[in-house]
């Protein structure tokens, strides 16, 4: 099920529900979150990220005073992956390479926007910097500017991401609670962060930490 491929995924004003079906939902090239509108995920739903080979790599971004939204309790219910990934959703396309960090873009959080998202897995996300340089700014899940930034992420699993598994750049007011993360190892520029702030301050509980270069 393609979603993205440059447009606006959600109408301001109103919740667009994305919910779990026999196939995965394929983000291709950007999916926006309009303002003053909801993304919400059902349980059970697995969303992939189109690869950084090409000119559509897959990222979803919330707008200014947009949200994306998840209630779950465990990190398996809700699952972010790269489209090479076969270990959930099925396979998209046979002959494909392995699943590796920096496969897609992950999700990015624009100046103003809201995350609200608990119960979920994040993985292979962060783009590699040959398309194009990210640098120290890449992440997985990635919150740029704005000192409204608010929000909440719990029950999380970020594993296997490229440069980062959260960036936080200028935010204020955000929660983390119950994430684990593992296997930050891939990086441009310094060291593979877990967590990696810039004129932040966010609270954090209950976090567990393998295998990550800083």
């Amino acid at each position: 099920i393609l979603i993205g491929n440059g447009t606006t995924i959600t109408t301001s004003g109103a919740t667009t529900t994305l919910s779990a079906n026999s196939l995965p939902y394929l983000v291709k090239n950007k999916a926006t979150v309009a303002g003053n509108s909801t993304l919400s995920f059902g349980s059970g739903v697995v969303v992939k990220g189109w690869d950084t080979s090409g000119n559509t790599p897959g990222e979803i971004e919330v707008a200014a005073n947009g949200t994306i939204h998840s209630v779950g309790s465990s990190s398996g219910d809700l699952v972010f992956t790269s489209l090479r990934d076969s270990s959930v959703g099925g396979t998209v396309s046979t002959g494909l390479s392995a699943a590796a960090a920096g496969d897609w873009v992950g999700i990015t959080i624009k100046a103003d926007g809201r995350v609200a998202l608990s119960g979920f897995t994040l993985k292979y996300a962060g783009q590699r910097a040959t398309n194009p340089f990210f640098g120290a700014e890449a992440g997985a899940l990635k919150l740029t500017g704005g000192t409204a930034h608010s929000g909440t992420i719990a029950h999380a699993l970020f594993d296997s991401n490229y440069q980062s598994g959260l960036n936080l750049a200028s935010v204020v007011g955000l929660t983390v609670s119950n994430a684990t993360f593992q296997n930050h190892t891939e990086e441009s520029t310094g060291e593979a962060t877990a967590i990696y702030a810039d004129s932040s301050t966010a609270s954090f509980t209950t976090l567990v930490f393998s295998n990550n270069q800083r």
